[in-house]
């Protein structure tokens, strides 16, 4: 999948390199170079949630297949399920002693049980990225799918290279998880909201380097779940028309 994603976003590279300087003098010039980047910022964007979506789909599927229950959640998921059944738990503590013994052998063989796939999509799901999200949510989700719930934030990125002299040059980085709540709340957001206004001024969000983050982190996230599960991502047939150009 990182390959497919790669190529799309070489093309977006060509667009902005080569197209957007060179859109022909008129009124609009501005407006229309401008709704082009933005669009191209938010196409990179996009293409990473659901590369993220697929992700997660693919990981309730064949695991649900394989077989997985509440002793094989991560805390954090296993949470999840424990307070939706809350109304369940509390009402055996109202039950005769008799009523109790059944309710709560049901109760005990439900958490034995494996998941349905349906199930599965009710605690394991996409969500769109907020930093709450980042910060909660998916550090839930990738304990479970990829066995580190600091997965984003232990992840190191390239974001430039400082030269310091002509002999002598310094990566710049960050961790994942900060870039994704940044480019979030500075960028996407702001593109969504104020698609044909927003310029982006910031030197730290050029096009070519944005990509380079989003590949990283794609491609980090791809090997670890194929580590981490055995499982290699499926490109659901319904998506493969958004994959190409």
């Amino acid at each position: 999948m990182y390959t497919d994603i790669e190529q799309k976003f070489n093309a977006y590279k060509e667009i902005y390199n080569q197209i957007i300087p060179n859109i022909p003098p008129c009124s609009q010039r501005t407006k229309a170079q401008t709704l082009l980047e933005n669009s191209l910022y938010l196409s990179v964007f996009t293409t990473f949630e659901w590369f993220i979506r697929t992700l997660i789909d693919d990981y309730v599927i064949k695991a649900s297949e394989r077989g997985l229950c509440f002793n094989d959640l991560s805390a954090g998921i296993a949470r999840y399920v424990f307070l939706s059944h809350e109304k369940r738990i509390s009402d055996l503590f109202n039950k005769t002693p008799d009523n109790q013994i059944g309710a709560f052998n049901s109760y005990y063989n439900t958490l034995k049980s494996n998941f349905t796939v349906n199930q599965l999509k009710g605690y394991i799901r996409f969500e769109f990225f907020h930093e709450s999200k980042l910060n909660g949510y998916y550090k839930d989700v990738f304990e479970q799918v990829l066995g580190d719930r600091d997965f984003l934030n232990n992840l190191m990125i390239n974001t430039g290279i400082d030269s310091l002299s002509s002999s002598l040059e310094t990566r710049q980085r960050q961790n994942a998880l900060q870039f994704l709540i940044d480019f979030t709340d500075k960028v996407r957001n702001n593109i969504a909201h104020e698609n044909s206004e927003f310029i982006l001024s910031d030197d730290e969000y050029g096009f070519d380097s944005v990509v380079s983050r989003f590949l990283q982190i794609i491609k980090s996230i791809e090997e670890t779940y194929m580590l981490h599960t055995g499982f290699e991502i499926s490109l659901p047939q319904e998506n493969l028309l958004d994959i190409s150009y």
